[in-house]
């Protein structure tokens, strides 16, 4: 289909010009910078300051979750940690601190509630 084909080099063609513009993502052979882990004293603080805003329905949450992305991605892992960023956008907050509790290790005297 001649259509087809036109419509492809034309595509094709743009795509290479958009990559040519655009900067690249990472650097090739750039050495990927390993970021720490959160501390254990760091989980509970973030975990203690979500809880209250969760539990207060407080539209704060969002922003403690930008704030502290890389906390919740190690609590909750990259699936969990969109659907927990989904019910907070969502203002789902009773969703959302389900969905914290049972992503999250249970401790000595349990989650901050």
């Amino acid at each position: 289909m001649p259509i087809l084909q036109d419509f492809r080099f034309v595509l094709d063609d743009f795509v290479d010009r958009l990559r040519a513009a655009l900067p690249a993502l990472v650097a090739p052979n750039a050495p990927a910078t390993p970021i720490a882990p959160p501390t254990i004293e760091e989980q509970h603080r973030v975990l203690a300051e979500m809880t209250g805003y969760l539990n207060n329905f407080d539209p704060a949450a969002a922003d403690c979750l930008e704030a502290n992305r890389r906390v919740f991605l190690a609590l909750l892992g990259e699936v969990s940690l969109t659907a927990f960023e989904r019910d907070i956008g969502e203002f789902a907050l009773a969703e959302a601190m389900a969905r914290l509790r049972e992503a999250t290790p249970p401790r000595k005297g349990g989650m901050p509630s």
